[in-house]
């Protein structure tokens, strides 16, 4: 009851596939919708003294979430799971058996389709998003850009009347 060298799958690949794709295409979609990145500053460790933050405040704490929060954890939780087939109860984890060794250690598709599905699918979704802000936007959108030239309107009548009072 082991599977081969990377070909072909059975049901448990084909699921853990789709669903390792979909976990990875919505944590880039958490990724865009928060609109909070923390970017943070390169690089994250200095050797200066006296420069008055450490690596906590210049470490990129949205992409450490992303990275090692969200996709590692789930990625270590896969591997557990296996192992808790391997030396667990054979009743309820049996069908989940190898399923993480074969899925990711001997399919390259598996690692084609981990890269290549979300970033079809963010391309999908930004460019919706792109094409319905242009065309079809918000009454908050709408605000926010009559706002936006109202202050840049102020800002030039700022500046020429300081340059006429000079």
């Amino acid at each position: 009851n082991q599977p081969g060298d990377g070909e072909g799958s059975d049901l448990q690949i084909f699921g853990t596939t789709i669903y390792n794709s979909l976990i990875v295409t919505m944590a880039y979609k958490v990724l865009f919708e928060t609109r909070t990145i923390v970017i943070g500053w390169f690089p994250a460790f200095t050797c200066r003294k006296g420069v008055g933050e450490g690596y906590i405040n210049r470490l990129a704490w949205t992409w450490v979430a992303f990275a090692y929060g969200s996709l590692g954890l789930y990625f270590f939780f896969l591997y557990t799971y296996q192992l808790i087939g391997q030396t667990g109860p054979s009743s309820s984890f049996f069908p989940f058996y190898y399923v993480t060794l074969h899925l990711l250690n001997r399919r390259s598709i598996t690692w084609m389709l981990l890269l290549l599905v979300p970033i079809a699918a963010a391309l999908c979704d930004v460019t919706g998003k792109v094409f319905g802000n242009m065309y079809f936007p918000t009454q908050t959108q709408i605000h926010m850009e009559i706002a936006s030239e109202d202050n840049a309107r102020s800002k030039k009548k700022k500046g020429d009347t300081k340059e006429k009072a000079n």
